[in-house]
Formats: C-alpha cells, sequence, structure tokens
C-alpha cells in the first residue's frame, strides 16, 4: 500500500525508499536554509537564519507526522485503493495542496517572529514563501514521477 500524504518535509519518508527518504528530507532543510540565508543575508551560511529554517521545518514535520502518520489522522488518507489497486491522483493533488497551505501556515510565522528584528517581515514572508516553492516544487515532481511509473506499470 502506498502512502502519500506529505508535508513537503516528510514526502519521502511516505513512499521513497528509506535512504532516499532521508537524503530528501535533508535536501528540504539545506536548500530552504541556503536560499532564505542568501537572501536575506546576502551570505549562504548564516548560522541564526539556518537554525531558525531547521526548528521551523522540525516543527512542520513533527506536525505532518502527527496529522498524516496517525491512523486515521486529521488528514490522512491512502492514495492507493486498498481494494482495488487504483491510484487516486485527484484525492493527492487536494492533500498535497492543503499540505503547503499548512506549511506555509506553520513555519512562515515561526521565522518571522524569530527573525523580524534583523531582518523586513515582508523580506521574511516572501523569501520564505519562495524557499517552500522550491521545495513543493521538487516534491510534486518526485510524486508525478512515481505517479507516471505506477500509472505506466499498469
Amino acid at each position: 500500500m502506498l502512502h502519500t500524504g506529505f508535508f513537503a518535509d516528510i514526502i519521502a519518508s511516505q513512499f521513497l525508499p528509506k535512504p532516499v527518504g532521508v537524503a530528501f528530507f535533508l535536501f528540504v532543510l539545506i536548500a530552504e536554509s541556503l536560499l532564505i540565508s542568501k537572501c536575506l543575508s546576502g551570505k549562504w551560511g548564516d548560522g541564526k537564519i539556518w537554525k531558525t529554517v531547521i526548528l521551523a521545518n522540525l516543527i512542520t514535520t513533527a506536525v505532518g507526522l502527527a496529522m498524516y502518520k496517525q491512523a486515521p489522522g486529521i488528514l490522512s488518507y491512502v492514495s492507493i485503493d486498498s481494494y482495488r489497486g487504483d491510484f487516486l491522483f485527484g484525492q493527492t493533488k487536494k492533500i498535497f495542496l492543503e499540505s503547503f497551505l499548512l506549511t506555509i501556515l506553520i513555519e512562515l510565522p515561526v521565522i518571522a517572529v524569530i527573525l523580524r528584528k534583523e531582518y523586513a517581515g515582508e523580506k521574511l514572508l516572501l523569501y520564505s514563501l519562495l524557499a517552500n516553492l522550491l521545495t513543493y516544487t521538487t516534491a510534486g515532481a518526485i510524486f508525478l514521477m512515481l505517479y507516471f511509473q505506477i500509472a505506466g506499470s499498469s
């Protein structure tokens, strides 16, 4: 059974082999930290920004795990119909959008509160949003690749 409810932070742990899942999670942490750090401070490695972005992502991951891994979690679902073996693409698109919105609602305020003294609120929100768009675009590409692999093998 293929479960695909996810926040981008935990997408890989849901349906990719463990080493790939860990690699994707590290990609999210590094990519978002690099992008936000470079955009805000002009440096790729601003320590406070990295710590803040990692904390925000860990909070999102914890919330995502609680919501999606819990049976029957608040937003839990199975994207493969276990009776017929059908891939439920429409349901997955809906949960992907919900996950993106929840990620934004969790991470943007965390980042804004911690870094508000050093950086303008508009920049914090803009760059956090861009970083999450990057990781969700990557997550979407992974999901579509898997979808077409499954659809092609049917």
